[in-house]
């Protein structure tokens, strides 16, 4: 839920450990199709080495690993078949100088209003305590696994120190300077709206996007590995995945760390499933018309013929008394709804099967969240459109199934009821094919709130 959780170019090294290597592995790339083969067929790009622009080392100290820096460049030049127009821009962070620029760059536009959306909006999805430092965890844990990542303010691509430039490095600078050529034959601010006014506005296409480019880069960097890794670099990676230590990102919360994956994850096997079927063109075709929801990432076969409905909870706002601060509206969409049923089921244990399902017949939905300036109260609904009635019906079911599973005393029905500790009464509506999320402090609070949006009828 948190936009600065999705930092845009920072590669996370449990990528390596949680999904890359089960792609290098045996996983359902090699199962189905070995990209490589489908790289091979179409002939990759011949190299113009003159027309590539010159790169600049932004910190002496790289020097030592200049040529092959621009080697693996033009390898993934090669592979993506997208060239650079502008010159690429090379620095050198060590951990401390990270860290700093997490905190005083990256986090800088982080306003005290922010973390508390965001951590309130964790904290009702039970995923966080209200009083969880968020913006804390975020730095601890960024500075902790980012091993390389491509910079869109300054357009700078950054080597972390930390000694040698081995697999593990040049794997993800591959992944990296992928990102650059992206943003420089695309735009992620002005072509494809990844951008703050897109999060407020459509969280739900912010995150698809970031699908998109993510899930592009993981391929990218899956072929570099299986066209050009070196048995030193594969036994660099294999070495790290049996070592790998984070322990900020293991105690992390399930959904947070699952969340945190969710581009790479779901944008590979999107973005796999168009590779296979039309290559870069079709790729490239997905650029020019992006993905719109999240529905559309997790299931291709509904990309370009499924948009995602328009919502509207506008009567809320007439609802509630002049003292009552709307900090947050924006699309949830199904990835997030499938996320949240797992959390609610206990992560890795959840019935993802049966949360897949009842998920799958979003539609589109809209949240709005409201607090109380003199009580720090707070009212959040979540309406959600589905496909048919049957899919809300489902919807339902496996949604109560999840509520017993964090609440005490839930009752269910079209209408499942619950008490939570920090937020009051908590209440799930079933309106023919819509479903209302409804969190309220009090009897007096929710009455109204049902009253605006109809649901309780004279």
């Amino acid at each position: 839920m948190g936009k600065k959780l999705f930092i845009t170019g920072a590669i996370i090294l449990i990528l390596f450990g949680s999904i890359f290597l089960s792609t290098v592995f045996g996983s359902f790339l090699i199962s189905r199709v070995s990209p490589v083969r489908v790289a091979q067929s179409q002939a990759l790009m011949p190299i113009a080495y003159d027309a590539i622009p010159k790169s600049e080392n932004m910190n002496s100290d790289a020097e030592e690993i200049t040529n092959q820096l621009d080697t693996l460049q033009e390898e993934v030049i090669g592979i993506r078949h997208l060239m650079p127009d502008e010159t690429i821009y090379r620095n050198m962070l060590s951990q401390p100088e990270l860290r700093e620029r997490i905190t005083d760059v990256w986090l800088a536009d982080y306003t005290d209003e922010d973390i508390r959306r965001d951590t309130l909006v964790y904290a009702l999805l039970g995923v966080i305590e209200p009083d969880f430092d968020l913006k804390g965890f975020i730095v601890d844990l960024y500075s902790e696994q980012i091993a390389g990542f491509y910079d869109g303010e300054t357009k700078e691509m950054v080597v972390i120190q930390g000694g040698l430039f081995g697999g593990l490095e040049r794997m993800t600078y591959a992944h990296e300077f992928t990102h650059l050529l992206q943003d420089q034959n695309y735009n992620f601010d002005e072509g494809l709206n990844l951008n703050d006014e897109l999060y407020l506005d459509d969280m739900d296409a912010y995150v698809a996007i970031q699908a998109l480019v993510e899930g592009d880069a993981v391929m990218t960097e899956y072929l570099w590995y299986q066209m050009y890794a070196t048995a030193d670099d594969q036994m660099d990676v294999q070495q790290f995945a049996q070592q790998m230590y984070t322990p900020v990102y293991d105690t992390a919360p399930w959904f947070i760390k699952n969340e945190l994956l969710y581009p790479y994850q779901f944008g590979l096997e999107f973005i796999h499933t168009i590779y296979v079927e039309q290559g870069w063109d079709g790729v490239e075709a997905v650029y020019a018309n992006p993905p719109a929801s999240t529905e559309q990432i997790m299931h291709p076969e509904r990309y370009l013929v499924d948009p995602p409905v328009t919502v509207s909870l506008s009567t809320l706002a007439d609802t509630l008394p002049d003292d009552w601060e709307k900090i947050a509206g924006s699309s949830f969409g199904e990835g997030q709804l499938y996320l949240t049923l797992m959390n609610m089921q206990g992560g890795d244990t959840a019935d993802t099967v049966t949360i897949w399902e009842a998920t799958k017949g979003w539609g589109g939905d809209q949240y709005q969240l409201y607090v109380q300036a003199d009580t720090d109260e707070v009212i959040f609904v979540l309406k959600t459109q589905w496909d048919t009635e049957d899919d809300a019906v489902e919807f339902m079911e496996t949604f109560s199934v999840s509520a017993k599973q964090r609440w005490a005393n839930v009752s269910d029905g079209d209408q499942i009821t619950a008490l939570d500790p920090n937020f009051g009464n908590v209440q799930m509506h079933r309106d023919v094919d819509s479903t209302y999320w409804i969190f309220a402090p009090n009897d007096a609070s929710l009455n109204m709130i049902l009253n605006g949006l109809l649901l309780i009828r004279d």
